[in-house]
């Protein structure tokens, strides 16, 4: 068989690739197109007699790609073409087969079967089979029509044909799709649930499971009270594209707060549409309350009481005083276990304790709906009853609440008091919460250097430094809330800040500022806190130099045996050049070779201190005697020079 592919007006690199229905490669060869077109011959093996061959192309030029594929019938008999009439079909119509067959021997049965479709994932299979009459060689026709389906959608069936010989075949998932015009609406009773941010509201989806448009849809939601009195709370009117599915919600204003409320959802309430299935349009649930309103003006309340502390969980109470938000939201809370998942082996200083009768280890999730991204504007108090019958005074003194900080992944400790039996804790933020005993006491390090090398009092910085931060705790540095950085009394703002885009470890985090500095002396004040609020505070005094300066400290140990370290300060301009002579006493010159510094990628010349190293050999490599020996050292600056000279003396 020949196998031709077109260029038309394209040209690229391509792969052509025939398989059995096993999808065993029997041809595999690439190509390019730079001819009209590509030709291959396939010889066709003997063992695929009356099998299907799957031929596929694909070919690229770079930007744009093209992909084809045809098949093969190897002395067998094949379906072309299935055509339903009428062409566009509907439920409950009877419908008319016609089959183009291409044979290879001549088809004495077609008989079509298995109708069926997907119904909550298992098919449904649909009783009945059609016969096919033969017209001519190619054309079948049923000889008479399939009754038809209550139900619209996809719908599958298999075709079994015989020839003369007696050879069999089954074309399995042939398949055509039904039309219902018939509306049908299905409220999704897995839906019902809370939501809101500054208004509490009931949530629910309600699927449009027609190709119909639908206007005007009426509905109605009950509570418990509204069910007794036939009284809805809300009676939204909706708007429905064809197979439309929508989320729903609807303002509730509940005048107590059970555990569980009961609600009925009634979609079309006034049977305007005569629809398919009329089972599916309405819901009577309970759910569980695990969402209230914080009103601006009357605080959270679980009656008609204004400032009242409400008992979220059996063991967790929350308020927040009347009048002090500054816009409402609704608090979305629910208990959640936190013995895995959230690190508590990877801070050693905390410990879960069960400070109740129960065995759990749950924490409680709060979400302020309408401050996602930001803490509340006023004090927001979280309690919790400590049982002190199954917990000591010391272990009890050493609980505190902790917040859960996923970026961070790690617990924030929080200032917390008692007030009676109840542990209690400013809880102004989304998030999760629990109580944990503490007993961490180390405050974190602080490394502070000025490019690159370790800043400390009096040292000379450029006016434009890079100052870096590294900070380490073993529990972890909440440098998010806490890290503070003072340039002479003022705060360095956090978007001056540079911030590590990932985090890998909250361990150790290493920050950078790059302030825009006067001449001058200047006071440095950073200040950072651990996860468990222990806070350190480090200060340094440095210098910005005006002018330029090269100052020399001159070299140590001195006398030396092996090696001697020579220290200096590039002050107020990067050096352009920076030359060393080192001679003997009677003047003769013995080493113009740079020296070099421990570090490799230092530069040597920038403003910072830096250190140089004399291994004691001369330009040739040969190590100088026991003696006195001058070292002359020159920085240079825009045509300026600075000139110092040191006595060393090295003794074996």
């Amino acid at each position: 068989v020949d196998i031709t592919i077109p260029a038309g007006q394209f040209s690229g690199s391509g792969k052509l690739e025939v398989t059995d229905p096993d999808n065993y490669i029997l041809l595999e060869t690439a190509f390019n197109l730079s001819e009209p077109y590509f030709k291959i011959a396939l010889p066709i093996p003997v063992e695929e007699e009356g099998q299907m061959l799957s031929v596929k192309a694909y070919v690229t030029n770079g930007s744009n790609d093209a992909s084809g594929m045809a098949r093969i019938a190897v002395q067998s008999s094949y379906i072309k073409r299935i055509t339903v009439s009428p062409d566009t079909p509907e439920v409950n119509q009877p419908l008319e087969f016609e089959l183009i067959i291409k044979s290879y021997a001549e088809i004495e049965t077609v008989l079509l079967y298995q109708f069926r479709e997907l119904r909550n994932r298992n098919y449904f299979y649909h009783p009945g089979e059609v016969t096919m009459t033969k017209v001519n060689d190619t054309l079948f026709q049923s000889t008479g029509p399939y009754p038809g389906f209550d139900t619209g959608g996809e719908k599958v069936f298999d075709v079994y044909m015989r020839d003369v010989a007696g050879k069999e075949y089954n074309f399995r998932w042939q398949s055509f799709y039904l039309k219902d015009p018939r509306p049908d609406l299905e409220i999704d009773a897995n839906s019902l649930g809370y939501t809101g941010t500054d208004q509490l509201q009931i949530k629910f989806l309600v699927r449009n499971n027609s190709d119909e448009s639908l206007s005007s849809v009426k509905i109605a939601c009950y509570d418990s009270l509204g069910i007794i009195n036939q009284q809805p709370f809300a009676q939204p009117v909706v708007n429905f594209s064809s197979r439309e599915e929508k989320e729903i919600a609807v303002n509730f204003y509940p005048t107590s707060r059970p555990d569980y409320r009961r609600f009925k959802i009634v979609v079309d309430t006034d049977n305007a549409f005569s629809e398919r299935k009329e089972t599916n349009n309405t819901i009577d649930k309970s759910i569980y309350t695990d969402h209230l309103l914080i009103s601006k003006q009357s605080s959270a309340k679980s009656k008609d009481t204004v400032n009242e502390t409400i008992l979220l969980e059996n063991r967790w109470y929350y308020y927040v005083a009347a009048n002090a938000l500054n816009a409402s939201t609704v608090l979305h809370f629910y208990k959640k276990n936190i013995n895995t998942g959230y690190n508590l082996d990877e801070q050693q200083s905390i410990q879960y304790i069960a400070f109740d009768r129960e065995t759990d280890t749950s924490g409680i999730y709060l979400e302020f709906k309408n401050f996602p991204n930001q803490p509340l504007n006023t004090t927001s108090l979280l309690s919790v009853i400590i049982d002190t019958t199954v917990i000591s005074p010391p272990q009890r003194d050493n609980l505190s609440f902790h917040r859960y900080d996923a970026y961070l992944s790690r617990w924030i400790k929080l200032d917390s008091w008692y007030e009676g039996q109840k542990l209690v804790a400013n809880a102004q933020i989304s998030g999760l919460y629990a109580v944990l005993s503490n007993w961490d006491d180390k405050k974190p390090l602080i490394e502070i250097t000025a490019n690159g090398r370790r800043m400390r009092d009096k040292m000379y910085v450029s006016k434009d430094p890079q100052l870096a931060f590294v900070l380490q705790d073993e529990n972890g540095v909440n440098f998010k809330e806490s890290f503070q950085v003072f340039i002479d009394g003022e705060i360095v703002a956090e978007d001056d800040i540079t911030f590590p885009d990932d985090l890998q470890n909250s361990n150790t985090i290493s920050l950078l500022v790059t302030p825009k500095l006067e001449t001058g002396n200047h006071d440095l004040e950073v200040r950072v806190a651990d996860v468990n609020g222990n806070e350190t505070v480090k200060t340094v005094n440095f210098i910005v130099s005006g002018n330029f300066d090269f100052v020399l400290y001159g070299n140590y140990p001195n006398p030396f045996s092996e090696v001697t370290r020579v220290a200096y300060t590039v002050i107020g301009e990067e050096l352009d050049d920076l030359d060393i002579k080192i001679y003997t006493t009677s003047g003769r010159l013995i080493r113009t070779k740079p020296l070099e510094s421990e570090d490799p990628d230092e530069n040597i010349l920038d403003l910072n201190y830096h250190e140089l190293i004399w291994d004691g050999t001369d330009d040739d490599g040969n190590p100088v005697g026991n003696g006195v020996y001058f070292m002359v050292v020159t920085g240079s600056f825009k045509g300026k020079q600075i000139k110092h000279t040191i006595k060393m003396a090295r003794l074996q």
